[in-house]
């Protein structure tokens, strides 16, 4: 009863994934992908959540025949409707391992907010070599430097504020628009 709560209900619901995968008789997510060549291209797809033994099924074969009888069904050319069934968790799986530039990345990354963090506490006047070399991690200094004016009247960039709120609206325009085309979404109201 599970598999058929947590697969997709209709085009474009992708079901849940985590219940399916966290449920308790084992089970595995496909997604179904259809898609469609008449002109422009017409694509749906749907979550499936399956019993384990399915994850033996050859996919490829399974998407042939699977589009073979769409095509029937709806009385066009094969040639013109591409069937994709994709197990999801083996997909996924591929992309789950920590790799050592994964590491270096976030050794990297520790360490400058280490210096950033240690050159805003040391007293730069009395530093001295090392010390020194460090402070030019200062992040408040750094902060006034980058965002401050010379002209002791106007402090702030007025013209950064304008491109802010710009670049802020587009970011959450694209988002919006993305997510509503490229992705279906779940209790979408």
């Amino acid at each position: 009863m599970n598999l058929l709560v947590d697969s997709g209900k209709g085009i474009n619901d992708l079901g849940l994934y985590y219940e399916c995968i966290n449920a308790t008789k084992p089970s595995t997510y496909f997604t179904l992908s259809i898609i469609l060549n008449i002109g422009t291209p017409v694509s749906a797809q749907i979550g499936l959540c399956v019993p384990k033994e399915c994850v033996d099924v050859n996919t490829t074969t399974f998407s042939n025949e699977l589009g073979m009888l769409i095509a029937g069904f709806l009385n066009i050319d094969p040639s013109l409707l591409k069937v994709n069934l994709t197990n999801t968790v083996t997909k996924n799986k591929k992309y789950s391992n920590f790799r050592w530039y994964n590491g270096v990345s976030i050794g990297i990354l520790g360490l400058l907010l280490v210096l950033s963090i240690i050159g805003t506490v040391i007293d730069e006047k009395s530093a001295k070599g090392v010390k020194k070399v460090i402070c030019w991690f200062n992040i408040k200094k750094n902060a006034q430097t980058i965002l401050y004016s010379e002209n002791k009247v106007d402090k702030n960039l007025d013209i950064l504020n304008g491109v802010r709120v710009l670049s802020i609206g587009w970011v959450v325009l694209g988002h919006s628009l993305v997510m509503h085309l490229a992705l279906p979404l779940l209790n979408a109201e």
